[in-house]
């Protein structure tokens, strides 16, 4: 596979809009087949946002199921990141249950946390949390430069550019300023506040195979080579700490 700009092996997804904890559930439907583990990917919606929100907007869950990653979106973001906590606990106590669809079929050692907007701040305050593998900050910047001195692993900064009003990018700036992880930056050019994670969902699947999916020989250069792949065209891109 040389390109994300599309769907992954999984041609279906089963999505579960009420979990226990209040949010929603996707994952392939042929979960587990050939003994596959699915690593996990906690994601906070904008603030006065919901997961269906997401759906409607073109957040391309079913893409991101379709890659084998199994999605838990929490109900609401808030800035706290207790909802994310409950999220990530919840998903993988269905590993260890049987009478669960996702039993004994979760990679929980390779874990995501997401968000878009004021979901970036929740996941800033959810972390740091030993169980996550990385984090992915989309068109939300803390507000007093602070987040990311949570931030323990590498790191992901997808923004829209200043220009087409993406209100975060001075808080996007800032961040990528002072964040001390190893850290890929980029502003989507035709993007806006509201659309910078929809136009680069093909570069957030990347980041996640690479993460997540034992893919780095494949994707690490697209994203840290000049010439990569997620370094031009309406990528807009600076790294650092790597």
């Amino acid at each position: 596979m040389t390109t994300t700009d599309g769907p992954g092996p999984f041609k279906e997804v089963v999505k579960v809009k009420m979990t226990q904890p209040g949010g929603w559930m996707i994952y392939p439907k042929e979960i587990g087949k050939d003994g596959i583990k699915h690593p996990l990917f906690i994601f906070g919606p904008g603030g006065g946002t919901n997961p269906m929100t997401y759906e409607t907007d073109g957040m391309h869950w079913d893409r991101y199921g379709s890659y084998g990653f199994v999605i838990y979106v929490i109900p609401r973001s808030t800035g706290d990141g207790a909802a994310m906590k409950s999220g990530l606990d919840w998903l993988i106590k269905q590993n260890d249950d049987m009478s669960s669809p996702l039993y004994q079929k979760l990679d929980t050692t390779k874990v995501a946390a997401a968000g878009h907007s004021m979901g970036s701040v929740t996941t800033f305050d959810f972390m740091p949390d030993e169980r996550v593998t990385t984090t992915i900050h989309i068109s939300g910047g803390s507000f007093d430069m602070m987040g990311p001195n949570n931030l323990k692993n590498d790191t992901m900064f997808l923004c829209g550019p200043d220009r087409n009003g993406d209100v975060a990018f001075p808080q996007c700036e800032t961040d990528f300023m002072v964040t001390k992880v190893p850290t890929f930056y980029t502003n989507i050019q035709g993007s806006d506040h509201l659309t910078s994670g929809r136009k680069g969902w093909p570069a957030i699947i990347a980041w996640l195979l690479w993460h997540l999916a034992d893919q780095e020989d494949q994707w690490k250069k697209e994203f840290l080579e000049p010439t990569g792949q997620f370094r031009m065209g309406m990528y807009k891109s600076q790294v650092k700490n790597w």
